[in-house]
């Protein structure tokens, strides 16, 4: 029975691997939303006015992660508490990363226009 759980574990670890590196997204992980917060924290934090994201934010957002599979795969309601994810396709958009229109990125769906 171990054996079976154990097999299972692993199938479903490389399925979910399989399927973000068909969808393009290799290396989302937690680290990807520590980092949204440190180098984006003023365009996405909620509770704040809005704010255009800072150079050092776009780099991040476009050259370090992928937004699309932080949306997928790290955004969970108690990460909602504390990051926009309207703000979150704010910042893809403004640093030349958009969203898709109907990515779902937590609670929030990306509509056609922000």
């Amino acid at each position: 029975m171990k054996v079976l759980v154990l097999m299972l574990l692993i199938v479903g670890v490389s399925f979910s691997e399989v399927r973000r590196q068909a969808l393009g997204y290799s290396d989302c992980e937690d680290d990807d939303i520590y980092g949204l917060q440190g180098h984006c924290g003023k365009a996405v934090w909620v509770g704040k006015k809005v704010v255009e994201p800072s150079a050092d934010c776009c780099h991040f957002a476009a050259e370090r992660t992928s937004l699309a599979c932080v949306c997928q795969y790290v955004v969970t309601p108690v990460r909602e508490k504390y990051i926009s994810m309207r703000k979150l396709a704010h910042v893809a958009a403004y640093c030349g990363v958009p969203l898709k229109p109907g990515t779902k990125c937590g609670s929030f769906v990306v509509p056609a226009h922000l």
